[in-house]
């Protein structure tokens, strides 16, 4: 996970580990482009978008690039206000090559804020939530994105932007597994029509999950 981030495990990033990082989100993507597939998931919080981007414009050149190839990626909690959500939108629709690769862009709030801030002061993290929706909306208006949503939305949180929202989000990206099923969120968004994307669907690789002896019998032919 550090090295897909683009930092080291304690948060520190380092310039040549940044530059291998660049270079193997390229390889992924290039070779995920090759063999079919068609989303794209990618952060400014990640630092790779501009890697996500060549290796879509190598893969459009290679005539492989799908024509309905998505780009996923992620306002950070630092830019969660109307004209921050602008600029973050802006600055990855260009790194990404939204437009000129023939991808679409599809663009989420990363998380509902910071959690430290939130908690002293809630009715400011709420604000902050609901000016960076309308920044989203305007997103989507101003045609600097095909589609806008969220990520790492509790129940709490979709309640409450269902609740203001003048335009619903098409997606909440969150942490779904077989030990993280979240029945509650999965219910909410299907009842408002938003569509659920699983973040670590393997949990990130641990809680043994790619070990359990179910879930290897149900894959088994």
């Amino acid at each position: 996970d550090a090295l897909l981030l683009g930092g080291a495990a304690d948060g520190s990033v380092d310039t040549a580990q940044q530059s291998a990082v660049c270079d193997l989100t390229y390889a992924q993507v290039l070779a995920g482009a090759r063999a079919g597939f068609v989303a794209f998931d990618t952060a400014a919080h990640y630092e790779n978008e501009e890697s996500v981007g060549a290796a879509l414009r190598q893969a459009a050149t290679e005539g492989v690039l799908d024509e309905k190839s998505e780009v996923i990626s992620k306002v950070w909690v630092d830019r969660l206000s109307f004209d921050g959500v602008l600029q973050s939108a802006e600055r990855s629709a260009m790194r990404v090559g939204a437009r000129s690769n023939g991808v679409s862009l599809t663009l989420l709030l990363h998380f509902p804020g910071d959690p430290l801030a939130a908690l002293a002061a809630p009715e400011a993290s709420r604000r902050a939530r609901k000016d960076a929706w309308w920044g989203m909306e305007r997103c989507l208006d101003d045609g600097l994105v095909d589609r806008i949503g969220v990520a790492n939305f509790s129940v709490r949180h979709m309640n409450e932007l269902l609740g203001f929202a003048k335009i619903l989000p098409a997606v909440n990206q969150a942490e779904f597994h077989p030990y993280c099923a979240q029945e509650a969120l999965l219910k909410v968004c299907k009842e408002a029509g938003v569509e659920v994307q699983a973040a670590s669907p393997f949990a990130h690789g641990e809680l043994g999950l790619l070990r359990d002896e179910r879930l290897a019998r149900m894959a088994s032919p």
